[in-house]
């Protein structure tokens, strides 16, 4: 008898757990639609968006290009930023060949 009492308590909780995991879960759900539909998370894809992109990302590729041209980077083996110096150095077996200071 005691046993039966025990697993029908133990059964008890298990299916409450359950349900309240559920429950957390659809209210998680809820609060990323909401931060979605805010447009908190990502942005909506317009064509104002897409136009922008576009155009970001053939102004960062004429840059890339205008630099390789000016210091030919990509020749290097390795760079190094150093934040608290405010330096990008390339360098070559160890040796820096380029360092430049930011504004």
């Amino acid at each position: 008898m005691k046993n039966r009492i025990l697993t029908s308590i133990l059964a008890i909780i298990i299916t409450m757990s359950i349900f309240s995991f559920f429950k957390k879960k659809s209210e998680q759900k809820s609060i990323i639609e909401n931060v979605q539909e805010e447009n908190l998370i990502t942005p909506k894809d317009t064509k104002e968006f897409e136009e922008l992109s576009k155009i970001s990302y053939e102004y960062l590729k004429k840059q890339q290009e205008e630099v390789e041209e000016k210091y030919g980077i990509e020749k290097y083996e390795n760079w190094f930023y150093d934040q608290e110096k405010g330096t990008l150095s390339f360098s070559d077996k160890g040796i820096d060949k380029i360092t430049l200071l930011s504004d």
